[in-house]
């Protein structure tokens, strides 16, 4: 199942199998929400064209590799944080189980640095940029975390 970027923000999902699997189905096995919108159409053949340009792919891979870097260093310099993980662009770093702080805490003082993340599970806190960010956004986004993580670090108590 492909969906959410594929519509370029609106809602747009597609199935993808092999001839094999869709050989199975019959009309009406599969239904679908979103399905054959002139708009969202449109929006997702856009969002294709753009995808399949020579070097895009290359360039999100490579900024994949530059916020994992960045990331496993914002980890080794702060302790409490236990991990970061992820694939790509979807990337997360673990708050310790004995940090001074929880996950709610480094997502709130995130955004008070202006750095919008996600909590993801009981420790992990996600930052899910665009395909199209800049190794520049990625320094900034991994700075404002720092900041965030120093001041609940300096605190000893987490709350904002």
């Amino acid at each position: 199942m492909l969906s959410k970027a594929l519509g370029g923000g609106l809602p747009l999902a597609a199935v993808l199998m092999t001839k094999e699997f869709a050989a199975g189905l019959k009309p009406g096995m599969h239904g679908c929400t979103f399905g054959g919108g002139p708009v969202a159409a449109t929006a997702g053949a856009f969002v294709l064209s753009r995808v399949n340009k020579a070097g895009f792919l290359a360039r999100v891979r490579s900024r994949g590799r530059t916020l994992e870097v960045a990331l496993e260093a914002l980890v080794q310099r702060h302790p409490s944080l236990a991990d970061a993980r992820g694939l790509g662009l979807l990337r997360a770093v673990e708050v310790a189980t004995d940090a001074p702080y929880d996950p709610p805490a480094l997502v709130a003082a995130a955004r008070k640095h202006g750095l919008l993340v996600l909590r993801g599970g009981e420790r992990a806190v996600r930052l899910l940029p665009p395909l199209t960010v800049t190794d520049a956004e990625i320094a900034e986004a991994v700075e404002k975390l720092e900041r965030a993580v120093t001041e609940l670090e300096a605190r000893k108590g987490g709350t904002i």
